[in-house]
């Protein structure tokens, strides 16, 4: 089918809840005196795989599969109160919906329900007695969903006992804690339709923002929580009066940008550790902002106003911190910051675009990734002003990282034929600051490190199947040869973006913008040994000098998460400002950077194009 703005919003939509995880007790474990040995099990719906994982919360590991049939594209999850069964919503090729209900005690389908078409959102009733499946309709001449409609599932005797019309493309769904009322949020219709769940009808329809997804109850029934994704400038979440069925309050979230005459929401972007571990700089792409975040409070100390129109990216440290280098994708620049004072004491223009940069071991040269003029500009940091440029051969660059000898330079790139992205890393000999290798990398190549002894290069690569699809891995480049000598399964719709490498080499850490954690893999076996849960939209991520703890920006959530690597936990959150997005981290002697551009919605609107992630079937 043809892509429009709606119909990508509806597929993102779905693609959320591809990635929608739920935590159930082991129902051979539970019992009233045995709550505190109980084991949990998580539930990922992994629509590229057309299967469910089921993933033992203990070990962090996939203990089983649930395949759900060729072409059933599962999206939303929902478990049953006593947590016996898991309810999935299979979107199918063909738009034939079905439920499949799996027993938890087996992780078996034993059921599987028809509903309406193309069904993404599923919730269940709190008593457990009905399941509401949001069907997103059919599918007309004009490309749009029409005739949406919600299926309700007796369960116990798995049969749709009604079918509600609602509006058109109906996506989030949600049920008031009594159970009385439903909710369904209609993307299209920009509106919320209030289901009588004692009736089946809809009693009440309340307006709210232009393409509208999410919805969520309060407690105590009082309030719904609507998100709002538009793409216009009116970003927000609005709140139900659930007695009056009114908005009653508007929070608004999230910015955009205009550029290029495409109007896009930016999650934060960058963070950078400077030398000594003391400091955390964050680039947040929306606010035109930097913050500075005392490591040792998990405070942000400072912010440094950039002004309107700079959109603030990628930022990196000297070896010595005391100066701080940050892209500007929209004025195409990079600002020197002083750390001593935290202002901005220059600015050095590059190419169009520009998105991430490195620093060189010495500090001597910075290496920036222009994405929109597709080529690396080289600043010698001694005047501030760029002295080569390296052409890319029409693949737009976007990860970079320089060699520990400083001799070599390490550009991720990608470009779109027929629909598909192809990927590679360039290799620049920074003596001569021309292309010495390419290799390739598949599809959709985007983060990329060195490992402390420059034998290694992984570079995450959010799509290894195609542009729609992400079956994400990390390739690693052994630099000898200059080719990829394994590959590193990190899961579908993970895509995996921002990448950095411990500092003794045993562990990389994954930012999976996705699935919303970070994978660590361990570089003897080549294998991801745990997964650890961060915020929405994880991009950029930095290990400390000592690799004890590794900072992550979550783009949609303006927060960084603070892992300690000894135990793979989240520590601490701390907010900053709007979108911060990729991350480096520098310190004496080992660098490494990592940054994704990713447009909520909207990927690579910098560029003026709108790809879907899933537009076709």
């Amino acid at each position: 089918m043809n892509c429009n703005n709606k119909i990508c919003k509806t597929t993102l939509i779905s693609s959320a809840l591809v990635l929608f995880l739920i935590l159930v007790p082991s129902t051979s474990t539970a019992s009233a005196d045995q709550n505190s040995s109980i084991a949990s099990f998580a539930y990922v719906t992994v629509s590229g795989d057309n299967a469910v994982s089921v993933i033992d919360t203990a070990t962090n590991n996939v203990a089983q599969t649930v395949n759900l049939g060729t072409y059933s594209y599962p999206f939303g999850v929902a478990v049953s109160p006593d947590g016996t069964k898991v309810y999935v919503a299979n979107c199918s090729a063909s738009g034939n919906g079905t439920v499949s209900i799996i027993d938890t005690t087996t992780n078996k389908v034993t059921s599987t329900v028809k509903v309406g078409s193309w069904p993404a959102g599923v919730v269940i009733s709190p008593d457990g007695t009905r399941i509401y499946v949001a069907n997103s309709g059919d599918v007309i001449n004009n490309g749009f969903f029409e005739d949406g409609t919600v299926s309700i599932i007796d369960t116990a005797t798995n049969n749709v006992t009604a079918t509600v019309p609602v509006g058109n493309i109906p996506a989030g769904v949600a049920v008031s804690p009594d159970g009385k009322k439903v909710y369904v949020v209609n993307s299209r219709d920009d509106n919320v339709s209030v289901i009588d769940a004692t009736t089946n009808n809809v009693m009440a329809m309340v307006n709210v923002g232009n393409d509208s997804e999410g919805v969520a109850v309060s407690p105590d029934g009082t309030k719904v929580y609507v998100a709002n994704s538009s793409l216009s400038g009116d970003e927000a979440v609005f709140i139900i009066d659930t007695n009056t069925n009114k908005v009653t309050s508007t929070v608004n979230v999230g910015l955009h940008q205009d550029h290029m005459g495409v109007r896009v929401n930016f999650p934060p972007i960058s963070v950078a550790v400077n030398p000594d571990g003391t400091k955390v700089y964050v680039a947040n792409y929306g606010s035109n902002t930097v913050s500075v975040i005392d490591t040792a409070t998990n405070i942000v100390t400072a912010t440094v106003e950039f002004g309107v129109n700079h959109i603030p990216s990628g930022v990196v440290a000297n070896p010595e911190g005391t100066r701080i280098y940050v892209t500007n994708a929209d004025s195409n620049n990079v600002s020197v910051i002083d750390t001593a004072t935290n202002t901005v004491t220059d600015t050095v223009d590059v190419g169009k675009w520009p998105s991430k940069l490195a620093v060189s071991p010495d500090g001597t040269k910075v290496y920036v990734a222009n994405a929109a003029s597709i080529n690396v500009s080289v600043i010698d940091t001694s005047i501030n002003e760029v002295v080569a440029t390296v052409n890319m051969e029409k693949s737009y660059p976007d990860g970079i990282a320089v060699s520990p000898d400083g001799t070599k330079v390490y550009v991720t790139s990608w470009n779109i034929k027929n629909d598909v992205s192809n990927g590679n890393v360039s290799v620049i000999d920074t003596a001569t600051n021309e292309v010495v290798a390419t290799v390739n990398m598949g599809n959709w190549a985007k983060g990329v490190a060195v490992n402390p002894d420059g034998t290694k290069v992984y570079v995450a690569n959010a799509s290894s199947d195609n542009e729609y699809i992400s079956n994400g891995n990390v390739s690693v480049i052994d630099t000898s040869i200059n080719e990829v000598v394994a590959t590193v399964n990190i899961g579908s719709w993970s895509y995996p973006s921002g990448v950095v490498v411990s500092p003794d080499g045993r562990r990389v850490y994954v930012a999976n913008s996705g699935s919303d954690n970070v994978s660590v893999i361990n570089t003897t076996t080549k294998k991801v040994t745990a997964t650890v849960n961060v915020g929405d939209g994880p991009e950029g991520i930095a290990v400390n000098s000592n690799g004890t703890k590794v900072y992550v920006t979550n783009a949609n959530s303006n927060n960084v998460s603070v892992i300690d690597t000894g135990t793979n936990n989240v520590t601490a959150t701390v907010n900053v400002g709007n979108q911060p997005k990729g991350i480096v981290v520098t310190q004496k002697r080992k660098k490494s950077f990592m940054l994704r551009f990713r447009c909520k919605n909207n990927f690579a609107a910098f560029l003026g194009y709108n790809y879907c992630f899933l537009c076709y079937y």
